[in-house]
């Protein structure tokens, strides 16, 4: 699908939003969030974030930027990407939107471009069926005004705090595009398609190992990237026993490399975790409820549409409680990914739904 050009209207004199297409304008992009994140000399944001880069980007995806327009010369001074994903939770899938690539050139902030770019980068989304969008950042409190709240739920842990032994199983370093097969079978996160080789294997300040052969890997892990996963193991599965080999061999290299994943990970996996030390996943806005809850629970029909508010009433009228209950766009957002008291039914657990976006999903 073709991403179709935001409404060329503009915010202030002078200030144009549109697509960042052609060269000139895509060149202005890269150096753009170079300046914002302050990558280190000699690299580059795309280094860590192929994926916003035209050379190996998904389908569905759009760069959205504000331009300052003169007579003499037409400049990039805000932006915003957005891309399209399904999301499995367990055995169901639904669509998401994944906003990253947030950044305003530093003579035109507090503007509130930024939240225009990221307004255009939501109604993208939705318009192409996105039933929720997660995106990360520091400026809580902007995404906040715009209905994001924090969600889901993150361990990080020593690699020297766990129980590793490293076996014989021969040891390879560097991506190998078998180990997409082993990403593919991920029971929820993001649903990866063959076309997105291109971008996982252009990830250049990220360092995989993986154990097995070349064409059949056994377990995997990934550590690093420049910008905001430096010392963290944020991919990693397998068999178990190959999977602590692995972690052992990155902790004889780098003794302050910590393992970021899900609780449920943690356990599925054996590794022992301090439930006080959880952190939120990321940031999210909950666009269609219904669209999410009719995708994970088919079996379970509604007496009525319910409207966004009406949904928690409607759960809660279903299973015993005789109060409505009603909740705030945020609330929506925990009460789907956590963190939040779980809700079950005859079906077993209702919500939270289970929740991990990898490291390299993350826009």
């Amino acid at each position: 699908m073709e991403p179709s050009p935001p409404s060329n209207s503009e915010s202030k004199p002078g200030l144009i939003v549109d697509l960042i297409e052609g060269f000139q304008a895509k060149r202005q992009f890269s150096r753009l969030l170079d300046e914002a994140f302050s990558v280190k000399a000699e690299t580059h944001f795309f280094d860590d974030f192929p994926i916003w880069d035209e050379t190996f980007s998904p389908p569905e995806l759009a760069r959205i930027g504000i331009f300052s327009k003169s007579d003499h010369e037409t400049k990039l001074v805000s932006c915003a990407g957005v891309r399209l994903a399904t999301m499995k939770a367990g055995a169901r899938e639904f669509k998401v939107g994944l906003i990253g690539a947030v950044a305003t050139h530093p003579d035109f902030r507090a503007q509130g471009l930024a939240s225009k770019t990221v307004s255009f980068a939501m109604s993208w989304a939705q318009d192409r069926g996105a039933s929720a969008l997660f995106l990360w950042g520091s400026e809580y409190a902007l995404y906040q005004k715009m209905g994001f709240e924090l969600c889901g739920e993150q361990i990080r842990k020593k690699l020297a705090e766990l129980s590793l032994v490293k076996n014989s199983t021969p040891i390879q370093r560097g991506w190998n595009s078998a180990l997409l097969p082993l990403l593919q079978k991920r029971s929820f996160g993001l649903k990866l398609e063959t076309h997105d080789l291109r971008w996982l294997s252009a990830h250049r300040s990220v360092d995989w190992f993986w154990s097995g052969e070349e064409k059949a890997p056994t377990a995997y892990v990934a550590i690093g990237r420049g910008i905001d996963l430096q010392n963290l193991v944020h991919e990693w599965s397998g068999e178990a026993a190959d999977l602590r080999s692995l972690l052992a061999h990155v902790l004889a290299q780098n003794p302050q490399a910590e393992l970021l994943g899900s609780p449920g990970l943690f356990r599925d996996f054996g590794f022992d975790f301090d439930p006080a030390t959880v952190e939120f996943l990321c940031l999210c806005k909950v666009l269609d409820p219904v669209k999410i809850f009719s995708a994970v629970h088919p079996a379970i029909p509604f007496r009525a549409k319910p409207t966004r508010s009406e949904l928690l009433t409607e759960w809660s009228l279903q299973f015993g409680n005789s109060k409505p209950v009603s909740m705030s766009e945020h609330q929506l957002a925990r009460t789907f990914f956590g963190p939040a008291t779980p809700v079950s039914g005859p079906q077993g657990q209702i919500v939270p739904l289970p929740l991990w976006i990898w490291g390299l999903d993350g826009a």
